[in-house]
């Protein structure tokens, strides 16, 4: 279990550092660290926009993951059976996996809007 917990810690505190970056470099115009995808780098507003809104859900996200680890460890873990600690450990991995995952489609689903490509669907 120490393996998942030490993953849990060091995920969520990734996912905020992550967040705090993209968040703080959304007005740069550096574009080498942050949400880099075609959409994002089309234009500064895109990039400011993706960088700003995905560095807020990191962010969160990050935090709120940091504290339900801390919580299932110091609370939750020492009242269950280990077989039980180990599960909550291994569902908070993959909420910190599939959340953040979230965030990325997103905010790349709100580019599309932005830029005029994600509201109408083309048939054949």
């Amino acid at each position: 279990m120490e393996i998942i917990l030490t993953d849990n810690i060091i995920l969520s505190a990734c996912i905020a550092l992550g967040g705090l970056a993209m968040k703080s470099r959304a007005d740069s115009s550096e574009r080498n660290i942050g949400f880099r995808t075609k959409r994002s780098l089309a234009s500064d507003e895109a990039w400011r926009f993706a960088n700003s809104a995905c560095g807020i859900r990191w962010l969160i996200l990050g935090i709120v993951s940091l504290v339900l680890t801390l919580v299932s460890v110091f609370i939750i873990t020492p009242k269950i059976s280990a077989s039980a600690a180990l599960a909550v450990q291994a569902a908070i991995l993959v909420h910190n996996i599939s959340l953040s995952a979230a965030a990325v489609i997103s905010v790349q689903h709100r580019l599309a809007i932005r830029q005029g490509e994600g509201s109408e669907r083309k048939n054949p």
